[in-house]
């Protein structure tokens, strides 16, 4: 996939239901926290929030959070921010990023 650029918190509700969408698929590597996630926090809000597995962060207008540990992360590559299965080019997601 091929993006070219960032979009930056605080994200749209329709940005963090793609964000959330593309973490989920299975087809891409999802973001992650940078802590240890062999732990039983991390475990416990995997299961909670039904993730494949532990330390995978969760999309919010606020940003990325762990639900884990609470690491955070403010961007995301801005391909990621369109439905999948719909061309950036075609969605008003892919207009100016920051620089």
């Amino acid at each position: 996939m091929h993006t070219t650029g960032r979009i930056t918190a605080p994200f749209t509700d329709e940005q963090v239901a793609a964000l959330n969408s593309y973490q989920m698929d299975g087809r891409f590597h999802p973001f992650t926290c940078g802590g240890s996630r062999d732990d039983a926090a991390h475990e416990a809000a995997r299961a909670e929030h039904g993730l494949p597995e532990p330390g995978i962060l969760v999309a919010r207008r606020e940003g990325w959070t762990c639900p884990g540990c609470g690491y955070t992360q403010s961007w995301a590559h801005a391909a990621m921010a369109t439905p999948l299965g719909v061309p950036a080019a075609m969605t008003s997601a892919s207009a100016p990023r920051e620089a």
